[in-house]
């Protein structure tokens, strides 16, 4: 179901399912971050929801993403605090994680060279952007994310744009999600 008009970086609350059909490959991220082929299976096949609750105003805002699954998949929680000072966590999928994540505009996410395939690549045209940073904590991979709202096919979604590097090799996808109202 498309995002309403209302959501945005600033006020993701609400319930968010993952639409496989209009989202990238992430078999290729979670190789590079280490994932087992049976939990990448797993989660191939799960219906998978996250339920995102936001509270707070520019760098005092913190988002709570509750990741769920069926077949009995381990849910994970994640918790940004954005303000762009690096916090720790450790997560049942992708180990010990230390991460940061900042609102993003979208003239500044244009800009940064470092952004290239996640912005403009993904033809991102959000006003607000949030920006998120990962690394495992023992430094083989590296992830950059843009989350924002996009118009595809004519139809609004929360997407998440995603690089995951490990050594010389890289993967992108855009992940996408329906709104449940």
């Amino acid at each position: 179901m498309a995002a309403p008009s209302e959501k945005t970086a600033a006020d993701m609350n609400g319930r968010w399912r993952l639409n496989k059909g209009l989202s990238g490959n992430t078999n290729e991220l979670m190789t590079l971050q280490g994932v087992s082929w049976i939990m990448k299976k797993a989660i191939s096949l799960a219906d998978i929801i996250i339920c995102i609750t936001q509270r707070g105003t520019g760098a005092e805002t913190v988002v709570v993403l509750e990741n769920t699954a069926n077949f009995g998949l381990r849910g994970t929680t994640e918790t940004r605090l954005l303000n762009w000072i690096s916090t720790s966590h450790k997560d049942p999928i992708w180990g010990h994680v230390h991460g940061r994540s900042k609102f993003l505009s979208a003239g500044e996410a244009a800009q940064e060279a470092s952004l290239t395939g996640l912005f403009q690549h993904f033809g991102m045209s959000a006003q607000d952007i949030i920006y998120s940073e990962a690394e495992a904590a023992d430094g083989t991979w590296k992830s950059q994310m843009l989350w924002g709202f996009e118009l595809i096919e004519g139809t609004r979604y929360f997407v998440r744009n995603t690089r995951v590097c490990r050594g010389s090799k890289q993967a992108t996808a855009q992940i996408v999600y329906d709104y449940i109202p």
